[in-house]
């Protein structure tokens, strides 16, 4: 919890004593974030089961208007720290509004919408990239071959 502390005004001071200040109470964003972003990476890897088996360290960078976050996801088990991550072997670049939506309620295809759009940008090892991206393209087709049969 982070507090922050307010210059009482003089009617308040005088009924709370001369060292008492009031105090507003704001969440912890960053335990909220850790939650998300974990919840985020295991939707993924349910929809993507052949990923589970790739170890794999990812640097997330989440930017706001005044502010950036740099987090390190472990896969296949799903550590997430807050940490520059200089181990990455990927990095992913998302804003924190489309991230949050996308960690929430994204479902594969809106993750690939976003990265072909350019709302979220992924760099990293070239090996690296080549293996997700085969290993997603394969179960979109075994998926669509599973509709068609349907």
């Amino acid at each position: 919890m982070v507090t922050l502390a307010l210059w009482p005004s003089k009617a308040t001071a005088a009924s709370r004593g001369p060292t008492e200040q009031a105090r507003i109470r704001f969440p912890d964003l960053s335990s909220e974030t850790k939650d998300l972003i974990t919840e985020g990476a295991r939707r993924f890897l349910q929809e993507v089961p052949a990923l589970r088996q790739m170890k794999l360290v990812m640097r997330l960078d989440l930017r706001a208007r005044r502010d950036a976050q740099t987090w390190r996801i472990q896969f296949p088990d799903i550590d997430v720290k807050r940490d520059p991550a200089a181990d990455a072997e990927v990095i992913l670049l998302a804003p924190r509004s489309h991230f949050n939506e996308l960690a929430k309620d994204g479902r594969l295809q809106h993750w690939r919408d976003a990265y072909e759009n350019g709302y979220i940008r992924v760099a990293g090892r070239e090996d690296k990239l080549k293996l997700i991206a085969r290993v997603i393209e394969m179960h979109e087709r075994r998926e669509m071959s599973k509709k068609r049969r349907l």
